[in-house]
């Protein structure tokens, strides 16, 4: 929140600033604010035709709501290949979130040069053998993946019955969210961990949580490898309504614009 107030100020000050935008717009479909996100993302892309992140962010955006425009410009995203390890990840991501493993594996096969060494290639290519069942291979990119992979090599452990790097991640995480840490995503590896340990009560609790932070992300969660039985509850069910409930009023302000 601090980020985006700060951000929102610099192309206040300075209208042409491009960056601040797209980092703007970023952090505010972080939190769940679509419509705002798209608004300036395109009017970063109206003030100048080049932004490096624009149209990938777009995209996502697009796709999570669930709308007809999200293929088209994950198309354009392609042909510009502005930055290749945000525009695999995010692709592959959204395969994954649909729950296309094989294709996320597809996806992060055309890595070029360095970006083969990218940490958080690494982690989503570990997702995804996850997902196929191949515990060894994931977690060797887990490892890979270094910072990016510590929550799934926790719950991993946890899956194969230890739960002492858990145990530390939790300390972790929560630790840092009492000084501050508003991100939904660290309650999603939260969630995932709980879910690991099949501690249904914490698992429900930080998914909430994340969704009050603005967690949108509902193929993340339906195909996590770590929450197979908690989505199959009535709790999640309602939380899945509350996101419904928010994509759809997003949705229509988009729509209606």
């Amino acid at each position: 929140d601090e980020a985006l107030g700060s951000y929102t100020r610099a192309f206040e000050l300075n209208p042409a600033d491009v960056s601040a935008m797209s980092s703007a717009a970023y952090l505010l479909s972080v939190r769940g604010r679509f419509f705002e996100a798209l608004s300036l993302a395109a009017r970063a892309m109206s003030v100048h035709d080049y932004s490096r992140y624009a149209d990938i962010q777009i995209a996502v955006v697009f796709e999570l709501v669930n709308h007809p425009a999200a293929e088209p410009w994950f198309s354009r995203a392609g042909t510009l290949i502005l930055n290749q390890v945000v525009y695999l990840a995010e692709v592959a991501s959204a395969r994954l979130r649909s729950g296309a493993p094989n294709a996320a594996l597809a996806v992060l096969s055309q890595e070029l040069g360095s970006d083969v060494s990218s940490l958080r290639l690494a982690r989503i290519k570990g997702r995804a053998f996850l997902a196929l069942g191949d515990r060894d291979t994931a977690r060797a990119h887990f490892s890979a993946a270094k910072g990016w992979g510590e929550f799934d090599l926790a719950a991993l452990d946890v899956l194969e019955g230890s739960d002492r790097l858990a145990i530390q991640q939790i300390r972790s995480a929560e630790s840092s969210m009492i000084s501050g840490n508003s991100w939904p995503g660290v309650r999603i590896s939260l969630a995932e961990i709980y879910g690991a340990m099949k501690n249904r009560t914490a698992t429900l609790d930080y998914l909430s949580r994340a969704v009050d932070l603005g967690w949108r992300d509902i193929g993340a969660i339906e195909h996590s490898p770590y929450l197979q039985d908690i989505v199959l509850t009535d709790e999640w069910q309602q939380i899945r309504t509350r996101i419904e409930r928010e994509l759809e009023i997003q949705r229509n302000l988009i729509d209606g614009s």
